[in-house]
């Protein structure tokens, strides 16, 4: 029988609690004993690749807010709205490293997703 919502959702709870693996694994087992080892394992390694995945995002976060701001600064703007505004009627007339920065700034901005303000 497979793991349910909830057990999943009580595993990793469990997991997140921290300890010793070996605490771990008995508050488990004494709460859900019906789980096998193999159904607990594949729970914490189900999280383990989530929690990888998150990280994975917040950095090329991180990264695109460093480019984000690296532009804004080159641009000698205040916000990215102006550095976008600004790179576009540069790029329009012919500017190839503006036309460069301006796709470099939108694909930044599209990581970054809706927590950033343009202006």
């Amino acid at each position: 029988m497979p793991v349910t919502k909830q057990e999943r959702a009580r595993v990793i709870e469990l997991i997140d609690e921290g300890g010793s693996i070996k605490d771990i694994v008995r508050r488990i087992h004494k709460e859900m004993p019906h789980l096998t080892a193999a159904e607990v394992a594949e729970v914490a390694r189900t999280h383990a690749k989530e929690l990888y995945l998150e990280g994975a995002e917040q950095i090329a976060k991180a990264k695109a807010m460093a480019q984000i701001g690296g532009i804004i600064q080159e641009t000698r703007c205040r916000n990215a709205g102006e550095a976008l505004h600004v790179l576009e009627s540069r790029a329009r007339i012919g500017g190839t490293r503006a036309a460069v920065l301006l796709e470099q700034l939108k694909a930044a901005l599209i990581t970054v997703g809706p927590q950033i303000e343009i202006e």
